[in-house]
């Protein structure tokens, strides 16, 4: 009999045994499975690419991390220059407010000092301004764009400029949006 209970202990034993390793296993392979579906988690979201396309817009818009394509740039800059450059006295505020929420943090005071100034002449005077952009040129290591446009602004309905004007602006990315960080004319060369 006492064979027998020895017998029974050591299969007892031995199916413990073969338990335990066989929880081992499951538990080492449900770990690695969550490391790998971790890593893999985070390559998505650091390679995933998001593409817009809006109704109003034709071209195909992608942002990818930290970087955008020329045609994303190409479509704010336009926006925003809109923004600044069309205005008539009685949506001024509304056109410059919109470009304000595009502006980025470092050029916000500035650009409003600039626009509170400019407002008091729009109002005075009934100043009409609009601007045709007629050429981009992008430069996304420097953050820069020249636009080249067409601008013609009218006061108490006499029109009082049409010439072509040089724009330079320049620009932030911040977690794929687009921020106006500095707008300049400068001269024709």
């Amino acid at each position: 009999m006492t064979a027998m209970h020895i017998q029974k202990f050591i299969n007892k034993f031995d199916n413990l045994l073969a338990e335990n390793r066989l929880l081992k296993f499951v538990i080492i392979v449900i770990g690695s499975s969550c490391v790998i579906s971790s890593i893999i988690a985070l390559r998505a979201v650091t390679y995933q690419k998001v593409v817009i396309l809006p109704p109003a817009v034709d071209k195909r818009i992608e942002i990818q991390g930290g970087s955008v394509n020329t045609e994303y740039i190409e479509l704010f800059t336009k926006y925003a220059m809109g923004l600044l450059l069309n205005y008539t006295p009685g949506i001024f505020d509304d056109q410059i407010s919109d470009l304000l929420k595009l502006t980025s943090p470092r050029y916000y005071p500035a650009l409003n000092r600039k626009m509170i100034e400019l407002k008091e002449n729009v109002k005075r005077l009934s100043i009409t301004s609009m601007f045709y952009p007629q050429l981009l040129r992008i430069n996304q290591e420097k953050q820069e764009i020249k636009i080249l446009g067409l601008r013609i602004q009218t006061a108490q309905g006499q029109e009082v400029e049409r010439v072509e004007k040089i724009y330079l602006m320049k620009y932030q990315m911040l977690s794929g949006r687009f921020y106006v960080d500095g707008i300049e004319e400068i001269e024709k060369q």
